[in-house]
């Protein structure tokens, strides 16, 4: 048994939740140890509490969307559990629709135009290994959760 399916039954078991809850799986950050620590960090101190995602990478990794209810095991950049969240809604909308309300959730930004900026360059590097286009009409999947356990 993996270090993440431990940990999964582990916090079923001290949470009192039926096994048959919704699992996603594993959930891991960023393409370096440091951006992954820093993301694991806002959502460990509650300052995130979202994620924007390009709806295209979601077919061309042959992925499933993120679903309601959903739970999965936040791991840093050595695989290790760090903590459980637990998806409370997804919606998919142009990128140019979301709003600084929703953007805040993210936790990473200090207005609507900062956070654009941020995901238009990491979409602009994305796309060219993926082989989607950007654009700002492009649709993306945001996804808000909620933290659940972390040691």
């Amino acid at each position: 048994m993996s270090k993440v399916e431990r940990y999964w039954l582990d916090f079923l078991k001290t949470q009192n939740i039926n096994k048959d809850v919704s699992f996603a799986g594993e959930l891991s950050f960023e393409d370096t140890d440091e951006q992954s620590i820093g993301e694991l960090t806002l959502i460990l101190c509650g300052k995130k509490r979202a994620f924007t995602s390009a709806l295209e990478s979601f077919k061309l990794n042959n992925e499933k969307l993120p679903q309601k209810n959903a739970f999965s095991v936040l791991t840093d950049w050595n695989g290790e559990p760090k903590g459980i969240i637990q998806t409370t809604n997804v919606t998919i909308l142009p990128f140019e629709d979301v709003t600084w309300e929703m953007a805040q959730k993210e936790g990473e930004d200090t207005n609507l135009e900062e956070y654009r900026q941020r995901y238009a360059d990491f979409f602009e590097y994305d796309s060219s290994i993926m082989g989607y286009d950007f654009k700002p009409s492009m649709l993306v999947v945001f996804e808000e959760f909620g933290f659940c356990v972390w040691d």
